[in-house]
């Protein structure tokens, strides 16, 4: 129903920081649809990290309790055209202060 590249933005807002309730209003959609959407996200990172998710319990602006997942990395191993690459958390960063400018 909604493009790819909208639920992109949405859930970025929600992982930099943003509320959950607040971003699903201003884009017009559930809470429980973004929240379903933030933890497709954490997954796929979780799986292509290796590392397992620290689930921590939060409460944003309203009274409902939000469970958040946090995952701390050093560094990412990918596989480029057949070759294995170790990338450290600060070109992972780098990437994506990058992908972040391709998304204005």
């Amino acid at each position: 129903m909604y493009d790819q590249s909208f639920r992109n933005q949405a859930v970025k807002e929600c992982v930099n920081g943003q509320s959950l309730r607040g971003t699903a209003r201003k884009y017009g959609i559930a809470d429980t649809t973004l929240r379903g959407w933030v933890n497709e996200y954490q997954e796929r990172m979780s799986e292509i990290s290796g590392v397992k998710q620290e689930e921590i319990v939060v409460n944003k602006e309203d009274s409902t309790t939000v469970k958040e997942s946090v995952v701390m990395l050093d560094s990412v191993n990918v596989t480029v055209d057949g070759y294995s690459i170790t990338m450290s958390k600060r070109d992972v960063i780098k990437l994506m202060e990058i992908f972040y400018q391709f998304d204005k």
